[in-house]
C-alpha cells in the first residue's frame, strides 16, 4: 500500500537535480510559445522526481502576461522523497524558494493513486500519480497538450514503443508536443506514436496520421439542484473554475435532508482487497482534507474537529497492511482498533455554508422544488411542481439525493431511499470523548452539549423518530463503551431522522447521465459508447458517507465537465460512472436466451 518513501541518504544517489536557469530557458523557448492563446494548458510528466520542471513551469505561468487561464500539470511519481531529502535538493534553485516551500508543505501521504493537490494560484492544479509508471500512464484520463518525458523514457526499442505505448494516441490532441531530453533520440521512436522533431530537436510537434478531433468550447453556465454536501461541494468546485452557477433548492437553507445531522464523522474506508470502495474512500478523505484546509479549517471554517476516529476491530491482526501512520495505525488504547490521525467530525450544515460562501457572488440561490427536467434547444429548462421554469442553463448537475431519481431521465438508475435515525444524547451522562468511537455504529464528542449516536438502518419511508430505532442505536453505544453503567431508560425520543441515497453496490454515482432509451437501441459494449443526455450529470448515491465522498465527487465531475484531467484513475472512475448499471442491463437483455 504504500509508495517507497525515499530518504535524505537517497538523495545523493537519486537523479541529477537540474540546472535552474537551463530548465526555465527550455520551458520559455517551448511552452510559452506553445500555451499562447489557449484557455486552458495540460502538461504531462513523466519524471517528477524534485520538482524542477514543474516549478519552473509553474513560474513561467506566474511571469506570463498571456498564460492560460488555467495549468494542469500531471506527473508521474514513483517514490516520494523525505522533507530533508526535498529542502536539499531545492536549496539548489533559490530563485523557486517561494515555489519550492509551498510544494513541499502540499507533499501527500504516501499512498498510491492519484492526489489532486491544491495551490496557492487557482488556476494551477497539479495531479501527483503515486506509483508504478506504466501503471500510472495507463491510468490517467487527459488530453495532453505537453509532455515531459525523462531520459529513461526513450531507453525503449520501437517495437516496445509500438506495442506498449498506445496511451500516446489516447492522450495526445492535434497540436500536442513534446519537450524531449537534451540526448540523442532515435527519430524514429517519435515517429512511431506520430511525433516530428524541431529544427532544435529540443521540440517534437504531434503529427497523427488519423484525425484528431477538437473538443467544442465549453460554456461554463450550469445548474445546481440540490444544497446538501454534494450539491454545495458541486457548486463550490465549478465556480472555483469560473462558472456561473444556479442553485435550486426547496428549502430556504443548505442542508436540511440528508445533510442536516447535527455531527457527522469523515474516515477512510479499509480493505483487504483495496476494493474500489476502499480506494475512492481513500482518495476522497486525503482530498476532502486538503480542500477543507484551503477554506480555513476543520473546527474554524465550520464547526467539528480532527480529533482522530478509532475503528473497532476484532479481526484487526489478520489484516496485513503497510500504511504510513499518519494515514492508519492500529492501536489498543480502546481495544483492538484503526486509528485515523487524520479523521474525525464536522457538522455537515456548516461545511455546506463554507462551501457556499467561498462560491462569491456568481452563485446564484434560487428557491423552488424542482419536478421536470426538459431539454429545450441547446438549454436544460428545469420546472417546478406548477411547471413555472425555475432555471434554465447548457448543464445541469443532480445532487440532490434521494430526490434525484424521480425524473423521467433518471428513473432506471436502481437507487434506494434507506432510512437512518440518530440519538441525541447530553454529553453529560456520558465519560468524556476525545475521539470519534466507530465500530457497529458510531458515537462522536459533544456539539452544543450533545453527542450523536447512530445511526439505524431501515426500509421504511417513516419520517418520524422512533423508540425501536433508538433502541438500536442504545445498543449500539452499549457495544462501543461496554464499561458505562448508565441507565438510558428516561431518555426521551431525540435526534434526527434522514434518508441516505445508496447504489446496490454502495458506489456514488458521479459522472454524465445514460440516456436509456438511446442505448436500448444502440450496440454500446463499453462506458464509453452509451449513449448520454447532452449536459445531464449527477452527484448521487453518497449513502452515509457525504461528509468524506463528496469534495472529490464534485472536483471529478467539475474536472469532467470542464474537459479537465480527471483527479482518480480511468479504472476506479468507471466503477462510479452512473452508466455502469444501464450498460449491464443492456448487456444481459442483449444475450442470447
Amino acid at each position: 500500500m504504500r509508495v517507497a518513501e525515499h530518504g535524505l541518504a537517497d538523495a545523493v544517489a537519486a537523479p541529477r537535480v537540474d540546472d535552474a536557469g537551463r530548465m526555465r530557458q527550455r520551458i520559455d523557448q517551448a511552452l510559452i510559445p506553445h500555451w499562447r492563446g489557449r484557455t486552458d494548458y495540460t502538461v504531462l510528466d513523466t519524471a517528477f522526481e524534485f520538482g524542477a520542471r514543474f516549478l519552473a513551469v509553474w513560474q513561467a505561468w506566474r511571469e506570463t502576461s498571456d498564460a492560460p487561464r488555467r495549468l494542469h500539470y500531471v506527473a508521474l511519481v514513483p517514490r516520494l522523497y523525505s522533507p530533508d531529502a526535498l529542502t536539499q535538493a531545492h536549496s539548489a534553485w533559490p530563485e523557486w524558494d517561494a515555489l519550492a516551500r509551498t510544494l513541499r508543505e502540499r507533499q501527500p501521504c504516501a499512498l498510491p493513486g492519484m492526489h489532486r493537490i491544491s495551490l496557492p494560484d487557482a488556476g494551477v492544479r497539479l495531479t501527483l500519480v503515486l506509483g508504478e509508471k506504466a501503471q500510472g500512464l495507463d491510468q490517467i484520463d487527459a488530453r495532453v497538450d505537453c509532455f515531459l518525458p525523462d531520459q529513461e523514457f526513450f531507453q525503449v526499442d520501437v517495437e516496445r514503443l509500438r506495442h506498449g505505448l498506445t496511451w500516446f494516441s489516447r492522450l495526445a490532441t492535434a497540436h500536442s508536443q513534446m519537450l524531449i531530453p537534451e540526448q540523442p533520440i532515435d527519430e524514429a521512436l517519435l515517429r512511431v506514436v506520430g511525433f516530428v522533431t524541431g529544427r532544435d530537436r529540443a521540440v517534437a510537434s504531434f503529427a497523427p496520421r488519423w484525425q484528431v478531433s477538437a473538443p467544442p468550447p465549453v460554456e461554463r453556465r450550469a445548474i445546481v439542484i440540490g444544497a446538501g454536501l454534494a450539491g454545495s461541494a458541486v457548486s463550490q468546485r465549478l465556480r472555483a473554475r469560473g462558472w456561473d452557477v444556479q442553485l435550486i433548492e426547496r428549502h430556504a437553507d443548505p442542508a436540511q435532508e440528508a445533510s442536516g445531522n447535527l455531527a457527522g464523522i469523515f474516515m477512510p474506508v479499509l480493505a483487504r482487497d483495496d476494493n474500489p470502495l476502499a480506494r475512492f474512500s481513500r482518495a476522497a478523505f486525503l482530498f476532502a482534507l486538503r480542500l477543507w484546509r484551503e477554506l480555513g479549517g476543520v473546527g474554524t471554517a465550520f464547526d467539528g474537529a480532527q480529533c482522530g476516529v478509532l475503528q473497532l476491530d476484532e479481526e484487526i491482526t489478520a489484516f496485513h497492511y503497510d500504511y504510513p501512520n499518519e494515514f492508519a495505525r492500529i492501536t489498543t488504547e480502546h481495544g483492538p482498533a484503526w486509528l485515523f490521525e487524520q479523521g474525525g467530525w464536522a457538522n455537515p450544515a456548516g461545511v455546506c455554508r463554507a462551501m457556499l460562501d467561498a462560491c462569491g457572488d456568481r452563485l446564484t440561490w434560487k428557491r423552488g422544488t424542482a419536478a421536470r427536467l426538459e431539454r429545450e434547444g441547446d438549454d436544460w429548462c428545469v420546472f417546478d411542481e406548477a411547471d413555472a421554469l425555475l432555471g434554465a442553463a447548457p448543464h445541469l448537475v443532480l445532487a440532490n439525493g434521494t430526490g434525484g431519481k424521480h425524473f423521467a431521465q433518471t428513473q432506471m438508475l436502481p437507487l434506494t431511499d434507506v432510512r437512518g435515525q440518530v440519538t441525541h444524547i447530553e454529553a453529560s451522562r456520558l465519560p468524556p470523548l476525545n475521539r470519534v468511537l466507530c465500530g457497529d455504529g458510531y458515537i462522536t464528542p459533544p456539539l452544543r452539549g450533545l453527542c450523536c449516536v447512530g445511526a439505524s438502518y431501515d426500509n421504511d419511508a417513516d419520517t418520524n423518530l422512533r423508540a425501536d430505532s433508538q433502541r438500536e442505536n442504545l445498543a449500539r453505544l452499549a457495544r462501543l463503551l461496554p464499561d458505562l453503567a448508565q441507565d438510558f431508560s428516561d431518555l426521551p425520543l431525540q435526534g434526527r431522522t434522514g434518508f441516505r441515497c445508496v447504489a446496490p453496490d454502495r458506489l456514488p454515482l458521479v459522472g454524465s447521465l445514460p440516456d436509456c432509451a438511446a442505448l436500448a437501441a444502440s450496440r454500446a459494449e463499453r462506458l464509453r459508447d452509451v449513449p448520454r443526455h447532452a449536459g445531464l450529470y449527477a452527484v448521487l448515491g453518497l449513502a452515509s458517507r457525504g461528509l468524506t465522498w463528496s469534495a472529490l465527487a464534485a472536483e471529478l465531475l467539475a474536472a469532467q465537465m470542464s474537459d479537465e484531467p480527471l483527479p482518480i484513475e480511468r479504472d476506479l472512475y468507471a466503477t462510479l460512472d452512473p452508466a455502469r448499471f444501464a450498460l449491464q442491463q443492456h448487456r444481459t437483455a442483449k444475450k442470447p436466451r
